[in-house]
């Protein structure tokens, strides 16, 4: 094992409570933790800065109406609650990427990134998704209920 000259940052998860998919007053706080006076921590200090000033101005307020919008029973519509995510993530695929389509891609690139969110929105794993997240709410198996090979 190596040792370190000087301390490197962790991400950390704090809370007080069980994190729980839909406790709105479980949801933890993410921190970074790092001694300001190292080198490591100034370097990631610019970096971060650079990239916050090339980011469209909005890209940093709050969240988008499609964040906020209600979400079908039986998830919280609650925003920003893990279960909610999880659905924003999974299931309620929303395009957001045209700040890097316009402004950094190459048009190769953008041809690509065009077909896979074609592809995505065509694609059967949004029904695979909502049904993994609905059993998984409900504390269903679906392994057990529909075994691989069953007619």
């Amino acid at each position: 094992m190596t040792r370190r000259s000087e301390p490197i940052a962790t991400r950390s998860i704090v809370s007080c409570f069980p994190i729980a998919k839909t406790d709105s007053a479980a949801i933890p706080v993410r921190a970074l933790l790092a001694d300001p006076q190292t080198a490591g921590y100034r370097m990631f200090k610019t970096g971060v800065l650079e990239l916050f000033s090339l980011m469209p101005p909005n890209s940093n307020s709050e969240p988008t109406p499609a964040d906020k919008d209600p979400i079908p029973e039986p998830f919280p519509s609650a925003y920003n609650v893990p279960e909610h995510d999880e659905f924003d993530t999974r299931v309620k695929y929303v395009r957001d990427d045209r700040f890097i389509y316009q402004n950094i891609l190459e048009d190769d690139v953008r041809v690509r990134v065009d077909h896979a969110w074609n592809d995505l929105y065509a694609s059967f794993a949004y029904h695979d998704n909502y049904l993994s997240m609905i059993a998984e709410h409900f504390q269903v198996d679906l392994i057990v209920m529909f075994p691989v090979g069953s007619e």
